[in-house]
């Protein structure tokens, strides 16, 4: 009988996310994205201001497979042109997240390894 990831100890392999938001359009997200209650890092295809304020839609897969859409908004904290590609990684901080969504965003970052690494300790 072979042993789960979770059992084994190892990280679950992560899902494929799509964001789209004001600045580009739905792009697939390598598997370096990271999503938590407090903000997320992704990729755009265009470079982005510090301190922009925008929407974003988030689709990422539910307990059961299914792709369900939260839609935030937050401020850019940081932009970056990535080595070897075309894309920018951007940092955005959630801003006036409500707690129920909040939790719902730590639920399905923990369930799909999109955590960063200060929101894994708690």
């Amino acid at each position: 009988m072979s042993e789960s990831a979770t059992e084994k100890g190892d990280k679950p392999e992560k899902q494929p996310v799509v964001v789209a938001s004001d600045f580009s359009a739905a792009l697939e997200q390598p598997d370096t994205f990271q999503l938590c209650p407090l903000g997320l890092q992704l990729y755009s295809e265009k470079a982005v201001a510090p301190f922009s304020v925008m929407s974003v839609d988030i689709e990422v897969p539910d307990n059961a497979g299914h792709l369900k859409t939260i839609a935030c908004t937050g401020a850019v904290v940081r932009c970056q042109p990535e080595k070897d590609s075309d894309r920018f990684r951007v940092w955005i901080q959630f801003l006036d997240l409500p707690e129920d969504t909040r939790e719902n965003l730590k639920c399905t970052a923990r369930a799909g390894n999109f955590l960063c690494s200060y929101c894994l300790n708690y």
